[in-house]
């Protein structure tokens, strides 16, 4: 974040954690929580985007396709006008380095769309 200049702008930066779902439960039958609380924070906070880290943050929010194909794009978060980037979860760039490049360019494509949309929008 400090590295984009996100931490220190105008609009405050949230941090939301999602949880996996409890063993045993299959995909996608305990969905309901999260999108309840995503849903409220959204209403709540009002966010002109969202960073998803992570393939479970990535589907919850953009449709069950694995990550590889939600990242590298700005998708939305269901109909509202929020704005939506995926990319690698921390602890996975740390086991894999490669990836590091990757999630780089996901977060310039964020940077740049957050700074498309507070232009849009002062």
């Amino acid at each position: 974040l400090r590295a984009l200049r996100l931490h220190a702008g105008p609009a405050p930066v949230h941090l939301q954690r999602v949880h996996r779902p409890a063993p045993g439960v299959p995909v996608g039958e305990d969905d309901a929580p999260f999108e309840a609380g995503f849903a409220t924070a959204c209403r709540e906070l009002a966010p002109r985007m969202v960073l998803a880290l992570g393939p479970l943050a990535a589907q919850q929010l953009l449709g069950g396709q694995p990550l590889g194909r939600l990242r590298a794009q700005v998708g939305s978060c269901g109909d509202g006008p929020t704005a939506v980037v995926a990319s690698y979860a921390p602890a996975y760039l740390l086991r894999s380095p490669a990836d590091k490049g990757r999630a780089w360019a996901d977060l310039c494509l964020a940077a740049a769309e957050f700074d498309r949309l507070a232009a849009a929008h002062p």
